[in-house]
């Protein structure tokens, strides 16, 4: 009995010496948080964007704990956009607008180069405030996916296909002239826009033989039907 009293004794003493340890820690130590408090960010997302081309992204910020739709009379919002280096490319406050929002336009030049580019607002109001981050895709044409690839592989081999079946084994004039113009205009189409996602040297290449390919057949099939060939 005697021992298991001293153990007790023993524990009892550890365990208020470790309490007023904790007690005793410096405030550095302490981490406070309150989540309902400061402020809501809504924005209205657009996942992908087109290269070269000014944009303007809006956004709401509300009172966490309240509710209400926060304006500039004592809140100040930034906007930030990096690249997918992580270089900062855009940094300007937000403009609050009469119709409850804030808004940011970006110029073209901020979107140079294609791929993903992140973007930030922080807003302020004294000590409370509120932030949200996410992400853009930027591509030649503004568009992604699957799908689109797919459709516009479609309409490249169709517009090949009726040109060229029309050339060479059908010895159709008229079909022959309009797929041809059809191919000029895809490759003009092409060299400013690219091809979904991808716009370099190589989709040039290609819209540039589209081009030459379609002015060519074009040509020929006008000279045949003037019969000057």
């Amino acid at each position: 009995m005697k021992k298991q009293f001293n153990f007790l004794l023993i524990s009892l003493f550890i365990v208020i010496f470790s309490l007023n340890l904790i007690n005793s820690m410096p405030p550095l130590y302490r981490i406070e948080a309150d989540i309902d408090k400061g402020f809501t960010i809504v924005d209205f997302p657009q996942a992908i964007l087109k290269q070269n081309e000014d944009y303007t992204h809006s956004f709401f910020v509300y009172n966490k704990t309240t509710g209400n739709l926060m304006d500039n009379s004592s809140v100040s919002c930034l906007f930030y956009v990096t690249n997918s280096n992580g270089d900062l490319v855009y940094n300007k406050s937000s403009t609050y607008t009469s119709e409850g929002y804030w808004v940011n336009t970006i110029p073209k030049e901020t979107f140079v180069n294609l791929g993903l580019y992140y973007y930030g607002i922080k807003c302020q109001q004294g000590t409370f405030g509120g932030a949200m981050a996410s992400v853009w895709e930027i591509t030649p044409s503004g568009s992604s996916g699957t799908e689109n690839t797919i459709f516009y592989i479609l309409i490249i081999a169709l517009i090949y296909g009726i040109t060229f079946i029309s050339f060479f084994y059908g010895k159709n004039i008229p079909m022959t002239i309009l797929g041809g113009m059809a191919m000029i205009f895809l490759g003009v189409y092409t060299i400013n826009n690219g091809i979904i996602i991808f716009r370099d040297t190589l989709t040039n290449y290609i819209s540039y033989l589209t081009i030459g390919i379609g002015f060519i057949l074009s040509s020929w099939a006008l000279l045949e039907q003037f019969d000057a060939i």
